[in-house]
This record gives structure tokens, sequence and C-alpha cells, in this order.
């Protein structure tokens, strides 16, 4: 983020110095500040929706798993036992339902244990 910012400065004091733009010395600055100020904001951004896409594709991955498992153990499947997996984001939830899958006769096996909790 560093070096970007430097050669962006770097590149705009180039500018200045050629005149072969039409910005005051303070528009120059300016630009300079509100990028340096610019580029962290963005490299958070960046960094939050690309953690978010990667734990939404990681949940679909789990999930194409789960279902998997279960038509390959030729566990029957309802559409909507079928819609819940698919629905589900949560990757410990996700996790204890894919160990449940490889030893699971029915898929009531799958959710039996957050069936019987409290709450």
């Amino acid at each position: 983020m560093e070096k970007a910012t430097a050669e962006f400065r770097k590149r705009l004091q180039e500018m200045s110095r050629r005149h072969d733009h039409d910005l005051s010395p303070t528009q120059v600055s300016s630009l300079c500040n509100g990028f340096e100020r610019w580029v962290p904001e963005y490299a958070k951004q960046w960094a939050a929706g690309y953690a978010k896409g990667y734990a939404e594709g990681y949940a679909k991955g789990r999930n194409k798993t789960i279902l998997r498992v279960l038509k390959v153990r030729t566990v029957p499947v309802a559409d909507s036992v079928r819609a819940r997996i698919v629905a589900c984001t949560d990757l410990d939830t996700l996790g204890r339902w894919l160990d449940r899958a490889v030893t699971a006769t029915t898929t009531d096996d799958l959710f039996a244990a957050e069936s019987a909790a409290p709450g």
C-alpha cells in the first residue's frame, strides 16, 4: 500500500513540475492527501469483501459435500432437508453435519443433536 501511495505521489509531483495539466499545486497536494486516506480504507473494504466471499464459497462447498456424502451413502434427502442444508452458512454447524453425514442412516441423524438441545 505504501509503495502504491508513494508512486502516485511521485507521478502527481512529476505532473506538477511539467505543468502538463490544469491542476494548481494545492489541488495536486489535495489529491495526494486524499489518495493516502483513500487507499487504506479501500484496502479494508476489499479485505472484508474478500473474506466474506471466501466464507460464503467455503460454506457452499460444505453444503455440496454434505449432500454428496448423503447421495453416495444412498440416504434419501427430502426437499425441505436439502433446502435447510443449502441455506446454512454457519461453518461450525456445517462441519458437525458433515461429520454426521458420514455415518447417518437418515437425514434425521444430521440434526438429532440440534433438536435435542435445550433452548
